[in-house]
């Protein structure tokens, strides 16, 4: 019976399915359990320090390598909305086009969300419509994936909205930056798809 296990059995069940994400609802349907019982299991896993409530019923589960998903603000960006990727300012320093460390990761979705607060870090959701929605890929840090912007959509992504990357002249500085390894042709393309 799994509401019996301990809570690092079931932490364990969830690492083991990479899903370091989730709300009592996903639990219930993950573990066969009726509500009620996984919401007794995540009181449980609050309760052993195996997660945290990172916004209103939705918790980011840390298991028994805490620091590894806590130390991994681009990975939490990307569970709390979907679909989203890193861009802007975080993606251009993700690449290495800027030396600024921005404080704000920032993020592309299709919905709307509000900014969400943790454990010191901001998450900012910048709302586009689904035609400027591309140009990314997934990447892995920590053996903890999420998706981010390619380093020419970071660039286009800063351009059409500066004022999420640090303004226009650390976008220019960013495109200065990475000229050499940019490729333009992709760069341009990326920019007439967002048809701005």
């Amino acid at each position: 019976m799994v509401e019996m296990e301990a809570p690092i059995s079931v932490a364990r069940q969830l690492q083991a399915r990479d899903q370091y994400y989730f709300s009592p609802a996903v639990l219930a349907n993950w573990l066969a359990l009726d509500r009620a019982r996984a919401y007794r299991v995540v009181a449980r896993l609050r309760a052993e320090g195996l997660a945290e409530e990172i916004e209103k019923g939705k918790y980011l589960l840390l298991g028994l390598e805490p620091e590894r998903v806590l130390s991994n603000p681009l990975f939490i960006a990307s569970q709390i909305v979907a679909p989203c990727y890193v861009s802007y300012w975080s993606a251009l320093h993700f690449h290495g086009l800027t030396t600024q460390v921005p404080t704000t990761v920032f993020c592309a979705t299709t919905k709307k969300k509000r900014p969400v607060i943790f454990r010191g870090n901001t998450f900012r959701y910048i709302t586009v419509q689904p035609r400027k929605y591309f140009g990314y890929r997934r990447e892995t840090v920590g053996a903890l994936s999420f998706l981010v912007a390619d380093e020419a959509k970071a660039i286009v992504d800063s351009l059409d909205q500066p004022r999420y990357a640090g303004g226009f002249v650390e976008v220019a500085q960013a495109l200065h930056a990475g000229r050499p390894d940019l490729d333009m042709d992709l760069l341009v393309d990326y920019a007439v798809r967002m048809g701005d």
